[in-house]
Order: C-alpha cells, then sequence, then structure tokens
C-alpha cells in the first residue's frame, strides 16, 4: 500500500484483494447492435459491487452482498456465494501491515478486474476502476470463533509436572 486513497476528501488506506477471474478465458457478451463485448466484471454487479468510484457519504465502497472475507494464518480469503455456488478466492498471502489494516478497518475492498494479474501498472487499475471497467465491492471480515472443544483432555507429563508444584 505505497499510496494512500482519498475517499470523499479524505485520505485512507484501503487494502484491496484484486481478482481477476477469467484469467484464462474471456467472458463474452452477445450485443444487440452486433459484436461481442467482454463482459468479465458486469456480473458482479448484480451482486453487490459498484462499478464506479462513489463517495463515502453516498455508501461506497458498497457492501457486496453475503460475499465476507476471513484470515487465516497470514492468509486472507474471500468468498461471495452466488445461489448453490460461490466465487472463492482462498489462502491468498498478506502481509502484516495489510492484515493489521484489513483486521482494524473491519472489510477489505475486492476489485474484479480483466487486467492481467502479472502484466498491469497501476495506472491501468485506476483506469479501469474510474472508467467502469472493474467491479469493487466491501466484503466484511468474517469473525471466526474458536471451536469448541468437547470432552476432556488428558494433561501431558510436562504440564502434570507444572500441577504438582
Amino acid at each position: 500500500m505505497p499510496e494512500p486513497l482519498f475517499l470523499g476528501g479524505v485520505s485512507h488506506d484501503v487494502p484491496v484483494f484484486l481478482v481477476n477471474p477469467s484469467f484464462e478465458v474471456a467472458l463474452l457478451r452477445y450485443r444487440a447492435e452486433g459484436g461481442w463485448l467482454e463482459s468479465t466484471v458486469e456480473p458482479f454487479a448484480e451482486l453487490g459491487f459498484g462499478l464506479r468510484f462513489g463517495s463515502e457519504a453516498a455508501g461506497w465502497p458498497p457492501r457486496i452482498r453475503r460475499g465476507y472475507a476471513e484470515i487465516d494464518w497470514r492468509l486472507i480469503s474471500v468468498t461471495i456465494p452466488v445461489g448453490r455456488n460461490e466465487y472463492r478466492w482462498h489462502d491468498v498471502p498478506i502481509s502484516p501491515p495489510a492484515e493489521a489494516l484489513v483486521r482494524d478497518l473491519r472489510w477489505v475492498l475486492v476489485v474484479v478486474t480483466s487486467l492481467d494479474p502479472h502484466r498491469f501498472r497501476l495506472g491501468d487499475l485506476l483506469n479501469h476502476m474510474l472508467g467502469g471497467r472493474a467491479a469493487m465491492g466491501r466484503a466484511p471480515l468474517a469473525v471466526r470463533r474458536a471451536p469448541r472443544f468437547e470432552g476432556k483432555t488428558r494433561a501431558t507429563p510436562r504440564q502434570k509436572d507444572r500441577r504438582r508444584r
């Protein structure tokens, strides 16, 4: 996160989870006036993603309906249920500063784009985000509870020794 992002005139560090769901394929849509149009990001608008930048006062970034993020041991995952299926991008390494920011904000900005994740420049991404060619939405951080342990455990010899002292 080298540069802060300005939202509503206020500078924020915004954690971004960048996704290209059609990296090895192209999602195409036939236009009524003829020809084909690449349509990787449009289906995500139906899931609550925004296709243009907005202001915080206008509720930007929009919350993804039913979508959520999880962090587990320096790995972040994002899940977006769609009917009986789901988009799921899991176990992506996250740096300690980015993890702290996601935990502090309790959300991550998911940006869906058709850019090649290995060859794009920041300017290309911003042009897509400003030009309606990227879908953006806020995935809240899911709170995971520690599993309850049913039953008793045996103390290790070391634990038994500590109890005797």
